[in-house]
């Protein structure tokens, strides 16, 4: 075992109130923790199945999103790469819902960016986008 592991287990069997969550198509993707240790960013995360068909994760990708509302601003999506990921699904019955825990590069967001969060089905057109 890593430690990253070691830390996400213990992550894991907490309960958290919901930071963000965005909902598609009977599918919701929740933000549950975000916690900063050593040198490296772990979010716990909830894949929730509401619908009648089962969901087969395609990919996970993370962003960093710089966007102002100004009319002529700038828009910058910077891709974060994932160190670990523990507990990961690659599918998520019908009715059921998963709980799992990524690890990103420690970073920082300023006052115009946020963390955007893609996930993408297998063989499917749902999408769910959590910003």
């Amino acid at each position: 075992y890593s430690y990253s592991d070691e830390f996400s287990r213990y992550l894991l069997k907490k309960d958290y109130r919901v930071e963000k969550s965005k909902r598609n198509k009977g599918v919701v993707l929740k933000l549950l923790e975000t916690r900063h240790h050593k040198d490296l960013v772990y979010l716990v995360l909830e894949l929730k199945n509401k619908s009648k068909v089962d969901f087969e994760l395609e990919y996970l990708k993370f962003y960093k999103v710089l966007s102002t509302n100004k009319r002529k601003a700038s828009y910058q999506k910077l891709k974060l790469n994932l160190i670990n990921t523990y507990n990961y699904p690659s599918n998520v019955k019908k009715e059921d819902s998963e709980s799992f825990v990524v690890v990103l590069p420690k970073f920082s967001l300023g006052d115009n960016q946020c963390l955007q969060l893609e996930l993408a089905e297998k063989r499917g057109s749902r999408i769910i986008i959590l910003k």
